[in-house]
């Protein structure tokens, strides 16, 4: 979350992306992505191909997913993906995570603020050799929990 942000303050084009170095998402999926720009505030994207995840990362997913749903009334099929943002629109949301929720926290924020989006599917690549998630690590599960809970005092709470 902290690099994305010092990527957004120093980002000059109308649109903002984090794009993830891994490189799970391929140029042809990005530009399905791009190819939504100005359907909506927001272009989320979403993996359809999620059988081809480890069966552990696609129940904790699920568990992420369905629990944001049920806390702010949302209906999203994905948080954690290479959402396509204005720039101006995003910079207006202060992010208080630099856990992996960041992006959920953006989406939650902009959309209960009333930013319309459109989801998008695509195929990502996730058997890709020697590419290992550390999202699971303690440290960084109890910084996810703490983001949701910060969320849910910002949202529902202090109503920004």
């Amino acid at each position: 979350g902290g690099a994305v942000r010092q990527g957004l303050d120093q980002a000059r084009m109308k649109w903002f992306m984090y794009v993830d170095g891994k490189g799970a998402t391929s140029g042809e999926c990005l530009d399905r992505i791009f190819s939504c720009r100005g359907r909506a505030d927001l272009v989320v994207p979403y993996p359809e191909n999620t059988q081809e995840r480890p069966w552990g990362r696609r129940v904790v997913s699920m568990l992420f997913q369905r629990t944001l749903n049920l806390l702010f009334g949302l209906n999203l099929k994905y948080y954690n993906h290479l959402v396509l943002y204005p720039a101006e629109l995003v910079r207006r949301v202060r992010l208080r995570t630099n856990s992996y929720a960041f992006q959920a926290e953006w989406l939650v924020k902009l959309i209960k603020s009333g930013a319309t989006y459109v989801e998008v599917g695509v195929q990502d690549r996730f058997a890709m050799e020697g590419r290992r998630s550390k999202a699971l690590r303690p440290g960084n599960v109890m910084g996810v929990i703490r983001a949701i809970v910060r969320l849910v005092w910002d949202v529902h709470v202090m109503k920004r």
